[in-house]
């Protein structure tokens, strides 16, 4: 899993602390590239959705969960979750 450190200020006059030696200065802040996205939250990995967008979008008639959910080896209920956020 991919992490990455974003810069971001503190604000005010707050007493000091291990994260931000002196107030004014950045402090570090930790994410996932998954944050924010539809796929935040999620135990699947990059592969995955590629896959599942890709079979989504290029089926005329769109894919049902079953089908998914055979084609990718994961349980329907996560198939479902997954189109549901696709969708």
């Amino acid at each position: 899993m991919s992490i990455l450190r974003v810069m971001q200020c503190t604000v005010g006059n707050q007493a000091p602390t291990d994260d931000a030696p002196l107030p004014g200065l950045p402090k570090e802040k930790m994410f996932t590239l998954k944050a924010g996205t539809i796929m935040s939250r999620a135990k699947l990995d990059y592969r995955t959705w590629a896959i599942a967008a890709y079979l989504l979008v290029t089926n005329l008639k769109g894919i049902s969960s079953m089908k998914l959910h055979r084609e990718l080896n994961i349980t329907q209920k996560s198939v479902w979750h997954l189109l549901h956020r696709l969708r």
